[in-house]
């Protein structure tokens, strides 16, 4: 069962790689037809420079399946282990406690609150996977405006770096910001 499914998804993707190769060349072909002149001659040396120019598409489109190919065998490894899809998560708190800037700002000097926390997966992907992250918690002090941003970046097999900002005269005593990888 488990190799028809991926003998399924190899016949689907180059199928689909198929036609995306075909409209490709189809497209240069018709870019460079609309482009040529009048005369035989001209025509013969531009036949030329499209023969070399498909033949540069061509190895684009090959090494674009050699790339298929291979994300194909590592999706049909990761079948064949169980693993289609593995996902990861957790939870990470930025306190004053730890980072006094955050009770203590001195007017609007840029990246005043700015924290970067790198996180490792649990266990490695076998692609980057998509992680999403959201605030869980938050805990202001009196008196200033609440400012906080949260990003996710450099996102790897292995890890990713999750960014809290706050800026100006934001006082933030405790937030708290929850994860979730997906990916094979």
């Amino acid at each position: 069962m488990k190799k028809a499914f991926i003998a399924l998804i190899v016949v689907v993707s180059l199928l689909f790689l198929g036609v995306y190769i075909e409209q490709r060349i189809n497209h240069k072909v018709h870019q460079i037809m609309s482009v040529i002149d009048i005369t035989e001659i001209e025509r013969q040396k531009n036949n030329l420079k499209l023969i070399g120019k498909l033949t540069l598409e061509a190895k684009k489109a090959s090494q674009f399946v050699e790339k298929t190919v291979k994300r194909i065998s590592n999706i049909a490894e990761s079948v064949e282990r169980g693993n289609i899809v593995i996902t990861d998560g957790g939870e990470l708190t930025l306190s004053s406690v730890n980072n006094e800037g955050l009770n203590n700002p001195s007017g609007c000097v840029a990246n005043r609150g700015y924290n970067k926390h790198q996180i490792l997966f649990s266990q490695s992907f076998l692609e980057p996977p998509q992680v999403i992250a959201s605030l869980s918690s938050l805990d202001f002090r009196d008196g200033t405006d609440h400012r906080i941003q949260l990003k996710i970046s450099n996102i790897t097999k292995q890890s990713f770096v999750i960014n809290f900002n706050t800026w100006c005269d934001t006082k933030l005593s405790m937030a708290k910001a929850t994860w979730l990888a997906v990916g094979i």
